[in-house]
């Protein structure tokens, strides 16, 4: 996917509101799109992290082990689109009208 097409992509997380068109394109060139199959481990609770998930479509449960079983505690959902079929900013950032 092109820098561009990953910068409009970043637009549409609210979590980035409020950079600037410079940094939006500073973070598009160092992300790297990762898809994940259902229900594969991102972190293991405790483990150091390696990298910052930004949630582009579908949803990731964050859990925690109580009595060796985990509990879910949080849900990040992608950010949510639009329905309207003449919007056309959707694709690029949420819908402001």
């Amino acid at each position: 996917m092109s820098t561009t097409a990953i910068r409009d992509k970043l637009r549409g997380i609210s979590f980035l509101d409020g950079l600037t068109d410079s940094a939006y394109h500073q973070l598009a060139r160092l992300v790297t799109l990762v898809r994940y199959d259902t229900d594969e481990m991102l972190f293991e609770e405790g483990a150091p992290r390696s990298f910052l998930a930004l949630v582009m479509s579908g949803a990731v449960a964050i859990e925690k082990q109580m009595n060796s079983r985990p509990t879910i505690r949080s849900t990040a959902r992608a950010p949510a689109r639009c329905s309207r079929p003449t919007c056309s900013s959707c694709e690029a950032k949420r819908c402001r009208t």
